[in-house]
């Protein structure tokens, strides 16, 4: 609609853009109450309550926690005395006939359903043992791959603990540890609703080695739920086992919101919900009709491509949000069924998890393209058009940048990754390396490791990548800024907010001075009646005068009558000051007002004269902008008619030969007469300070 809207109807270009920026700033409230909507401090305290639980509580009064976990008897000790004084608290019941019941951790979190472990193993078989040491080594137990993977009974070969189960069976979802991909597969063990009954499971599995040699992660699933704040804490503690031995311990507490709508504000915000629907829904007419209008060159339009992103990310949260709500619905029904079986919470807590990220990108890109829609003033463009003029030198310096900085990551790698932490794989150690751009590094640690490579490798690093490329980074944009900045003038941009403003207050200025004028007309009229002797102001005096002043009667009528209080035609002295009193009050109301608007005034003229400099002072920029087009256009006209100036000079040395006599004036051609009126038209309204001098050689 703004492309098929003539530039010159800009009232029309006003209504629609000032329509689109209200309708763009609903849509941002709205989005930005959902996404926060899910989010509250509350959840951050319950993650730091559970994790402090599990994972900082010493072990059997060793002084180590879950964090510090090295063999597998410290795992053994971990899952039989720390995890079960965590996971079952009594917690007492009114009624003296109803059992205790332990599933209350700090007793205020329900326990779902019943905690669950479950181990991935290796073949002994999975990798090939060196001909030197067969007569030593005859069982081999590769990294965990799928391929390699147990599926074999094993120990007592019943029950599910020693019985593998697919990931189909088990409905379970892959895992990402720090050593390797986990399917969902695996030798599953569930716990019981009481901790004497889950400590002889515990004990049992030890006895009879359900953790040995073979063994490559153990997971430890459970959730509970706090009905105080509606959250759900979905737990899962992971102890990995090298192909090297020991116990490497990861742990993931999800604290999602999978119940929405419980409270005043959860409907408030399932309300905002709706409406985001009916936003996005608006949206993609209006992105449908544009990609139909303009077909593959949509996509060209970066602008377009954001819009494009948003509408896939929010028909995304939208779906989900149905799937969650029927999806905790089913499972709460499967609990309430049976609560001695394992409610698997980690599939749908990893998709909340998902959908807050999207919701956390969706609100990114809306503010984001807030850009595109304020476009307030031509500085908005400065950042634009830094990036286009130097995207061709900035692809070169990336070019550059990156064989460099792959360069310093292998050599890192190969130096250190044995023996450092931050150089431990190839991806650490590029993040590594961006972290020391920032100043964050552990100079100690590379020097530790190799007492030469060490400090060398760090000071050609900084020395090649902060002094040097860094350095050049900043120089090319720099130089892109000024010319950008340069250019701001002579950029052509779209109507943005700061024009419909700037029009809004000039109207509101050009009505206060037409009433400032008519005040004082009104004020005049009455120091007409004061000048007579009887001070008696009559209807067809106050007519008269106003008359002449270019007012209507019907105007000049109402207004005489309003303090004609006894209706006879004429205005006493009483009435004439009362009248005056009121002028007078509406004077002080007007010049109150032209302050406000002279403040607004200024700043926008401030606006201009950082753009345009001082010596702009007086005019604006669109005007400068429209009055120098035409002496550029006046000029190049000029060029076309230089034969026919070249003829018109000839002419006139023949006459004054002729004429046998010299002249010292200057003839001006019609052109240029006009070429110098517009200058000095343009110097009239902005005096810059130069001087335009036509000169026409004799």
């Amino acid at each position: 609609m703004t492309e098929d809207i003539d530039e010159r109807d800009t009232k029309k270009l006003y209504r629609l853009t000032l329509r689109q920026f209200i309708i763009y700033l609903g849509f941002l409230a709205i989005l930005c109450a959902v996404a926060f909507g899910m989010i509250h401090p509350k959840m951050y305290y319950y993650t730091k309550v559970m994790s402090s639980l599990f994972i900082d509580t010493e072990i059997n009064r060793t002084r180590h926690n879950f964090r510090e976990l090295a063999t597998k008897q410290d795992l053994w000790q971990f899952l039989e005395v720390t995890l079960l004084d965590g996971l079952y608290w009594k917690k007492a019941n009114s009624n003296p006939n109803v059992t205790e019941d332990e599933t209350y951790i700090y007793n205020e979190n329900k326990l779902l359903g019943v905690p669950r472990l479950r181990q991935l193993k290796v073949r002994k078989d999975s990798c090939t043992v060196h001909e030197d040491f067969k007569s030593e080594i005859s069982e081999c137990y590769d990294v965990y791959s799928e391929k390699e993977e147990q599926q074999d009974q094993f120990g007592l070969e019943n029950g599910t603990a020693w019985v593998y189960q697919t990931d189909k069976e088990l409905h379970g979802t892959t895992h990402m540890g720090l050593i390797a991909y986990y399917g969902g597969g695996g030798y599953v063990q569930n716990l019981a609703k009481t901790k004497a009954a889950s400590k002889e499971i515990m004990r049992e599995l030890r006895t009879y080695g359900w953790i040995d040699r073979g063994t490559r992660v153990v997971f430890i699933d459970f959730t509970v739920y706090n009905a105080n704040v509606n959250l759900f804490c979905v737990i899962r503690i992971v102890a990995e086992f090298p192909a090297t031995g020991g116990v490497i311990p990861t742990w993931n507490f999800h604290t999602v919101k999978l119940i929405r709508y419980t409270t005043v504000s959860d409907y408030v915000v399932f309300a905002c919900e709706i409406i985001f629907v009916l936003y996005l829904l608006y949206y993609t007419v209006e992105e449908v009709i544009e990609i139909k209008k303009h077909q593959f060159a949509y996509f060209k339009h970066f602008w377009s491509i954001i819009d494009f992103v948003m509408i896939l990310f929010g028909y995304g949260c939208a779906i989900f949000s149905v799937y969650r709500y029927i999806r905790v619905n089913s499972t709460m029904e499967t609990l309430l069924e049976d609560t001695n079986a394992f409610l698997d919470f980690e599939f749908l807590a990893y998709w909340q998890i998902n959908f807050n990220n999207a919701c956390a990108i969706l609100v990114f890109l809306a503010w984001l393209k807030m850009f595109k829609v304020i476009n307030f003033n031509r500085t908005m463009t400065q950042l634009s058009t830094t990036v286009a003029r130097c995207a061709k030198d900035l692809i070169g310096f990336a070019i550059m940048f990156v064989i460099i900085f792959l360069a310093f990551a292998q050599l890192g790698y190969l130096i250190f990754g044995t023996q450092v932490e931050d150089f431990k794989t190839f991806a650490t150690t590029m993040f590594t390396l961006f972290r020391i751009l920032l100043g964050d590094f552990d100079f100690h640690r590379l020097e530790e490791s190799n007492r030469y490579l060490g400090p060398a490798y760090f000071v050609l690093y900084v020395f090649f990548i902060f002094f040097v490329l860094l350095n050049m980074f900043l120089a090319i944009i720099n130089d892109s800024y000024s010319e950008a900045k340069d250019l701001i003038p002579d950029t052509k941009i779209t109507f943005g907010m700061g024009d419909y403003i700037k029009m809004g207050y000039k109207a509101i200025l050009t009505k206060l001075k037409f009433k400032r004028d008519k005040l004082g007309d009104m004020k005049l009229a009455l120091q007409a009646a004061h000048v007579r002797h009887d001070r008696i102001l009559t209807l067809g005096d106050w007519k008269q005068d106003l008359i002449s002043r270019g007012y209507k009667t019907e105007e000049i009528t109402a207004v005489f009558e309003k303090y004609d209080s006894d209706h006879d035609g004429k205005l006493t002295a009483q009435e004439q000051k009362q009248l005056e009193m009121d002028l007078q009050k509406q004077e002080e109301t007007l010049a109150l007002e032209f302050r406000d608007l002279d403040a607004m005034e200024a700043e926008d003229e401030d606006l201009d004269m950082s753009i345009h400099g001082n010596d702009l002072a007086g005019v604006s920029s669109q005007e400068f902008l429209v009055l120098s087009n035409e002496v550029e256009t006046i000029s190049n006209r000029m060029e076309v008619l230089e034969v026919e100036v070249t003829k018109v000079r000839g002419s006139i040395k023949k006459i004054l030969k002729h004429l046998g006599r010299v002249s010292h004036k200057i003839l001006i051609p019609p052109l240029h007469y006009v070429t110098v009126v517009m200058l000095s038209r343009l110097r009239t309204i902005a005096p810059c300070g130069y001087h335009v001098l036509i000169y026409l050689p004799y």
